[in-house]
């Protein structure tokens, strides 16, 4: 029997700068033509560049917290007393944490990992792994 996950999204409001939970893909009979619905707003006066949609991975961290794209991951690593922080990616088949570009799985989560932010609320988070640290260098 296939196993299939949730589809769920969530949407980062950039104007209000807060999360928007309720967040529904809308087609047309055909299938052609979509659009998204943050449940407070019609359909026809949302602007795709005021939001951002992060979709879920279908996991979810040690506390049960569920882990969307654009989450900030601290693994802790007790046997060697080592904690490193990652961000999820969406690629279009997969999602990955970066900077260790590692496919996020199950048997990833199945260690010590803890969602502590977000890019959107928490980009300062962003700043403690070396591959981000570069990013910010290079765009200055």
């Amino acid at each position: 029997m296939n196993k299939q996950r949730e589809i769920k999204f969530r949407a980062w409001d950039k104007i209000r700068e807060e999360w928007i939970s309720t967040c529904n893909m809308v087609m047309s009979l055909s299938g052609r033509e979509f659009g998204w619905n943050f449940g407070y707003e019609p359909l026809k006066d949302i602007h795709k560049k005021e939001f951002v949609l992060s979709q879920w991975t279908g996991l979810k961290d040690k506390n049960g917290k569920e882990i969307y794209e654009g989450d900030i991951l601290k693994f802790v690593y007790t046997e060697v007393e080592h904690a490193s922080i990652q961000e999820v990616v969406f690629e279009p088949a997969f999602f990955r944490i970066e900077p260790a570009n590692t496919l996020l799985t199950e048997r990833i989560i199945d260690q010590d990992v803890e969602v502590i932010g977000n890019k959107f609320e928490n980009p300062e988070l962003l700043k403690t792994t070396p591959k981000h640290a570069k990013k910010q260098e290079e765009s200055k």
